[in-house]
């Protein structure tokens, strides 16, 4: 996924699903704002090996890190080509967490996992809670500790947003399904 119709397409899908399923259904009720001010930075790794993956997290997170403007709110690292098997980007998803604590990052910024084969821990694969977290590629979100805190404060019961997302997503059926998430197989 070399060329730039290619990267155009991730980044339509992402973008795409970016409104419709995270801010149109209101999943994270703290990403409109940054997204309207054009803070999220959406970066495509093409690359498919492990070691390039993490190391292009540890370069998003040394971006985010000497951003003194905080022009850019997040960060939504996006991996077409590798991390296919969800164990896999597991796997990688905790490493990448290793590197924030190794590279002085704990606390300063945590990661969110997003996933085509999403799958929460003691649920069935096609359990429809698992959607709250599907994407249409592997996908971490870096966020800023520091924003995260203070748009928790500002938030009515944020520990209720998890239960009220997968009760939203329990809800749901057949087409809505399908035209909110077109690269499942719902």
């Amino acid at each position: 996924m070399s060329n730039e119709l290619s990267l155009g397409h991730v980044e339509s899908e992402v973008v795409a699903w970016l409104e419709r399923v995270v801010i149109g259904l209101n999943l994270c009720p703290f990403a409109r704002k940054p997204y309207e001010d054009e803070r999220v930075r959406i970066a495509i790794d093409t690359g498919s090996s492990y070691d390039s993956i993490l190391e292009r997290l540890l370069a998003e997170l040394r971006f985010l890190d000497n951003d003194s403007n905080l022009a850019i709110e997040t960060t939504l690292l996006v991996i077409p080509n590798g991390l296919s098997d969800f164990y896999s980007y597991l796997a990688c998803l905790s490493d990448a967490n290793s590197i924030l604590v190794s590279e002085g990052y704990e606390g300063v910024f945590q990661l969110a996992s997003f996933h085509p084969d999403y799958q929460f821990e003691g649920t069935e694969p096609d359990d429809k809670s698992n959607l709250t977290n599907r994407a249409p590629y592997p996908v971490f979100h870096i966020i800023r500790e520091q924003s995260l805190e203070y748009a928790l404060e500002s938030y009515d019961n944020p520990e209720k947003i998890p239960e009220r997302n997968v009760e939203l997503m329990q809800s749901m059926e057949g087409e809505r399904l399908k035209a909110l998430f077109p690269w499942l197989s719902i």
